[in-house]
C-alpha cells in the first residue's frame, strides 16, 4: 500500500495541476478499508490544546512546543496536520493550506509542496487513511484519528444543551467536567504563533469561558459553593490571565462571605493583568471588589458596635461568667 502510494504521490503532479490533486482523491477510494483495519489496531490521538503531541497506539510519536520536536524533517508534515485541524479538519481546500504554509509559493509549486508533505504526513502517522481526499479537499479521518479539540467541543456543546433541560443537571455536569479535563491550555499555545492559529484559539478560549461560567453558576444554584470555587481555581491553572474566571471566583467567595479571599483574588488578578498587559481590571471586576470592601466595612462596623453596645444576652453571659 505504501509503495503504491509513494509512487502516486511522487508522480501526482508532474505538471502541478489542481485537477490532478482532485483526481488523486478518487484514486484513494480504498482508504475506507484501511481505516477499518487501522482504527482498531493503531488509533492516532492528536493533542492540540496546550502542548502539541501525537500518540499512535498509545505511544508518543511526536511532540512539539515545550516537549521538543522529533527532528526537522517532521516539522513541515506536522505543520500541515496542525493547519488542517485549525481549519476544521473536514473538507479543507488545498488552496487554503497552501496559502497558509507556503505563502511565497505560487500556483503549481504550492500544490506540489502540499502533495509531498501530505505523503510524508501519512507516513509519519503510519496510516494512509488518516487523511482522506474527496473532490480535491482534505479531511482528517475521524475513524482513525481522535483529536482533543473535537472531543472538547462536543462535550461542551452537549453539557450546555443539557443544562437547559429540566432534569439534565447531573449529566450536564459530567459532560462539562469531561471537557474541562481536556482543556490543558489554549490551542497550540506552545507553538510559534501563526496567523491561522488565532481564530480557532479565540473560539476555543471563548467556549472554555462559557464552560466555566455555566458550570460554576450551576454549582452555585445547588449551594455547592466549595465545588464552584474549586472549579474556578482549576480553570485559572489553565488560563491564569482570564479576567472573567477571576471575576467568577470573586463572586463565589463573596456569596459565602469569604471577603479576605475576594480581596486576595482581586489582587492576584490585578497583578497578573498589570504584568502581562499593563492594564487594570475591568469595571465589572472593580465592582465586585468594591462590593466586598463595603461588605467588609459593614462587618467591621457591626463587630465594633457589638463590642461597644453588647446585647442583653451578651451582658447576662458576661455577668454569669464574672460570678463563676
Amino acid at each position: 500500500m505504501y509503495a503504491t502510494q509513494t509512487d502516486m504521490d511522487s508522480k501526482a503532479f508532474p505538471g502541478g495541476s489542481m485537477d490532478r490533486f482532485a483526481r488523486l482523491g478518487a484514486a484513494n477510494s480504498g482508504a475506507q478499508a484501511n481505516a477499518n483495519r487501522i482504527g482498531s489496531g493503531m488509533p492516532i490521538r492528536i493533542y492540540m490544546l496546550g502542548r502539541f503531541s501525537v500518540a499512535i497506539d498509545g505511544q508518543p510519536a511526536c511532540v512539539n512546543g515545550n516537549g521538543k520536536s522529533n527532528g526537522k524533517a517532521k516539522q513541515r508534515p506536522l505543520a500541515l496536520l496542525k493547519a488542517l485541524i485549525a481549519f476544521g479538519g473536514r473538507g479543507v481546500a488545498p488552496s487554503q493550506l497552501c496559502e497558509s504554509l507556503w505563502p511565497d509559493s505560487e500556483g503549481d509549486l504550492g500544490i506540489r509542496n502540499l502533495t509531498v508533505t501530505l505523503h510524508r504526513l501519512r507516513h509519519l502517522l503510519r496510516a494512509h487513511a488518516a487523511v482522506l481526499q474527496h473532490a480535491g479537499k482534505l479531511t482528517l479521518n475521524e475513524r482513525v484519528c481522535w483529536v482533543d479539540v473535537w472531543s472538547f467541543e462536543r462535550w461542551v456543546n452537549d453539557g450546555l444543551r443539557r443544562l437547559d433541560e429540566p432534569a439534565g443537571g447531573d449529566a450536564a455536569e459530567l459532560h462539562l467536567r469531561a471537557a474541562l479535563s481536556l482543556y490543558s491550555g489554549h490551542f497550540l499555545s506552545c507553538e510559534s504563533e501563526e496567523s491561522w492559529m488565532l481564530t480557532p484559539r479565540l473560539r476555543l478560549k471563548t467556549k472554555f469561558e462559557r464552560l466555566v461560567a455555566a458550570l460554576s453558576k450551576h454549582l452555585e444554584s445547588r449551594q455547592r459553593f466549595a465545588d464552584a470555587v474549586d472549579l474556578c481555581l482549576q480553570a485559572l491553572e489553565r488560563d491564569p490571565l482570564n479576567e472573567l474566571i477571576y471575576r467568577r471566583l470573586m463572586s463565589c467567595y463573596l456569596k459565602v462571605g469569604e471577603l479576605a479571599s475576594v480581596l486576595r483574588t482581586y489582587m492576584r488578578c490585578r497583578e497578573a493583568l498589570a504584568n502581562e498587559f499593563s492594564s487594570p481590571p475591568s469595571i465589572e471586576t472593580e465592582n465586585i471588589y468594591l462590593e466586598s470592601v463595603r461588605a467588609a466595612t459593614e462587618l467591621s462596623g457591626a463587630q465594633a458596635a457589638r463590642q461597644l453596645h453588647p446585647s442583653r444576652v451578651d451582658r447576662r453571659t458576661a455577668m454569669k461568667r464574672s460570678l463563676d
